[in-house]
């Protein structure tokens, strides 16, 4: 469940979990994908309903986040759920985070920011730092643990993309929670490409029930297939 949401009435028979409808600010965007925003006040990366678009531009004067276009620091009123993953592929407890709807605030006050605590060790790949406006806080331990873990999955991958093997290496690539070599060869440049410059890795290790729904991914339009 998520911590300042309300939930409305009974998961659905299917697993699917709704919230009454919270006013929000928005917070940003993934780095990589730009369908999928942040609040200040809730953790997690939430989808945006397919009428929408996010724009990092300022918000034009005279217009509101019913629009259609969400920008940074937009206050609205969101109605939120939780669908279960499934799938052979699907991490259990996982869950797709989605924004059902986007309205008028109505003049009430953004809901009370939440405290974003960070799982421990084998449960985050998403954040590499903590921060002190409310975002997850890693000790150093933690941290020490991600990127060696981050660092042992690009090598896997790297070995896997290269190794020719057409059988085998698919399904390695969808075991690690990408949906085909393409989107696995950006990921394992855009890791390699950090580390030539002294950042961290962006590179997806484990997985939590928050964070599941964020795909690493370049701009770059490399793609590739198995033949």
């Amino acid at each position: 469940m998520i911590a300042g949401l309300q939930v409305q009435g009974e998961p659905t028979q299917n697993g699917k979990v709704f919230y009454h409808p919270a006013v929000l600010t928005v917070n940003g965007t993934s780095k990589y994908r730009d369908t999928e925003i942040t609040f200040r006040e809730i953790s997690g990366f939430w989808s945006l309903p397919q009428n929408y678009v996010y724009s990092s531009a300022p918000r034009a004067e005279g217009t509101n986040p019913t629009d259609g276009v969400l920008h940074p620091s937009d206050v609205a009123k969101f109605t939120l759920n939780l669908n279960p993953k499934r799938g052979e592929n699907a991490n259990p407890g996982s869950f797709y985070h989605n924004i059902g709807s986007i309205g008028d605030p109505g003049g009430e006050a953004p809901i009370q920011r939440q405290q974003q605590d960070a799982p421990r060790s084998g449960g985050s790949w998403a954040s590499d730092t903590g921060q002190s406006d409310g975002q997850p806080v890693i000790d150093k331990w933690d941290l020490k643990d991600i990127h060696i873990r981050k660092a042992q999955a690009l090598n896997l991958l790297t070995e896997v993309l290269t190794s020719g093997d057409k059988v085998n290496a698919p399904k390695i690539v969808l075991a690690m929670g990408f949906t085909d070599a393409a989107e696995a060869i950006d990921a394992v440049a855009n890791g390699w490409n950090s580390l030539r410059r002294g950042l961290p890795i962006e590179f997806p290790v484990a997985v939590s029930d928050m964070e599941e729904e964020v795909t690493e991914l370049i701009e770059d339009d490399a793609a590739t297939d198995w033949d």
